[in-house]
């Protein structure tokens, strides 16, 4: 796995649980925005289903939650395939961390 200078905590709610390639696409995905950078302190991945009885458009609730200095990033997204949905939510995570890092430095 990606050598990170911070925490990631998994959590997740799935029948079968947390596939080790969906926990290794989350570090790499991680190790990709932090590169070059030591802004983000711990990381919290949540991996559920939806509530049971409800009818939904999607099977996956993946939400991130980046402890940053200065304001923390959250990003929850939902889709039909797990690996989708982290990548979905890894990107937008990526722009909301880049926007934020260049308002701190004025841009």
């Amino acid at each position: 796995m990606a050598e990170l200078n911070f925490t990631v905590e998994f959590h997740d709610d799935l029948d079968d649980g947390l596939p080790e390639s969906i926990m290794q696409m989350t570090y790499d995905g991680l190790e990709k925005i932090a590169r070059g950078n030591d802004d983000i302190s711990h990381v919290l991945a949540n991996f559920k289903l939806p509530v049971q009885g409800r009818e939904t458009q999607y099977a996956y609730e993946v939400t991130l939650r980046l402890y940053m200095d200065g304001e923390d990033v959250i990003v929850t997204e939902m889709g039909q395939i797990l690996d989708g949905t982290l990548r979905e939510a890894l990107d937008v995570v990526e722009r909301q961390v880049q926007k934020q890092r260049d308002k701190k430095r004025g841009m």
